[in-house]
């Protein structure tokens, strides 16, 4: 049996987005062995949806916390940099690093303490890409925690949660309304596709980039055609985008800058197609033509044509999302995710 650990965990945020969201699944995953509290964020006007999640589970949310009552700490996210350096010497820490070249410009603007990549006992990247291409220079050569991100399967029957138009493709984008995210990439190879029937629905929260989500939503509105193509849904509880997973014809993922992230990994457990930008590690995961198709970072003739195959070939589209299903089966289960990170929290709090 694991030794149970009193494990503080530090998140920045407590919405439904991807590095809550994956401390919340990890936290609940472990709260059966281990007794955790949760340090949310100090600020009142952020969405604290997941303290309700939390408080379900019996883990408290707390504003402050005595360390010396903890066997450990974790930071989840670059954003926890404070706590980690905070805690350095009086308990040990696990820093988890999900940000991927979004975070270089919090150290660089002095935003991000980098010495907590030294302090922590425990340093963990979701991929090797992280660790050796964007923060090599902070790492300095200490070892390093590869444990790729995990999620349990998606096999729950899901009630279809919007209605189009018969003869109609439906697909999804998740995330925040903000250009690294690239729903203005998305508006345009509609443009460049002039096919009115293709919808999209845009399932994220407006307030992360404001001036962003304005010019777009303005954009479409000028549009007739747009207007009528694209659905702004706003933030989603999980089980309401699991639904949609499960019914739309493909998940799109158009980033500038992002990992093998949430989004991706629920699509591929739900076997749902994925159309991504080649960004970075992910077409580690997203192989083109076989798990998923990818295009070109910014890329948006290549990403519209990329939409074109899957909404007019329906073969091409369940091969990909079964070749999807496979790869997340052998590389991203969450059990194989729950066991590695419990043993990164073990090894720190005994080091």
């Amino acid at each position: 049996m694991s030794k149970n650990l009193k494990i503080l965990a530090c998140c920045h945020r407590l919405d439904y987005s991807g590095a809550p969201l994956l401390l919340f699944r990890l936290m609940k995953a472990l709260a059966s062995r281990h007794d955790i509290t949760i340090l949310g964020p100090d600020v009142s006007d952020e969405e604290t949806v997941l303290e309700k999640d939390y408080a379900a589970l019996g883990i408290p949310v707390v504003k402050s916390a005595y360390l010396s009552k903890f066997d450990l700490l974790v930071g989840n996210t670059l954003l926890s940099n404070s706590h980690v350096v905070n805690a350095a010497g009086k308990v040990p820490t696990v820093f988890w690093v999900h940000e991927p070249a979004d975070g270089l410009s919090g150290i660089k603007r002095g935003r991000i303490d980098p010495t907590a990549f030294k302090l922590a006992d425990q340093v963990v990247f979701p991929t090797a890409w992280q660790a050796n291409t964007l923060y090599g220079p902070y790492v300095q050569g200490r070892e390093v925690e590869i444990v790729p991100y995990g999620i349990e399967p998606r096999a729950v029957p899901r009630s279809k949660p919007y209605s189009l138009p018969e003869g109609t493709h439906a697909l999804l984008q998740l995330g925040w309304l903000a250009s690294r995210k690239g729903q203005d990439l998305t508006v345009a190879a509609l443009e460049r596709l002039e096919d009115p029937s293709i919808h999209v629905f845009l399932a994220g929260a407006d307030s992360v980039r404001p001036k962003f989500a304005e010019r777009l939503k303005a954009k479409v509105e000028g549009s007739p055609l747009l207007a009528q193509q694209v659905h702004f849904l706003g933030p989603l509880a999980p089980d309401v985008v699991d639904a949609y997973l499960a019914h739309v014809d493909a998940l799109l993922f158009p980033t500038n800058d992002d990992l093998i992230s949430v989004s991706i990994l629920e699509a591929m457990a739900r076997k749902t197609c994925v159309i991504s930008s080649d960004f970075g590690p992910i077409p580690e995961t997203v192989i083109d033509g076989e798990t998923g198709l990818l295009f070109p970072v910014r890329g948006v003739d290549a990403y519209a044509e990329c939409i074109r195959r899957v909404v007019a070939d329906p073969d091409l589209k369940e091969r990909l999302a079964l070749g999807g299903y496979e790869i997340y089966r052998r590389k991203h289960s969450f059990e194989d995710h729950v066991a590695a990170m419990e043993q990164v929290f073990l090894k720190a709090a005994s080091a």
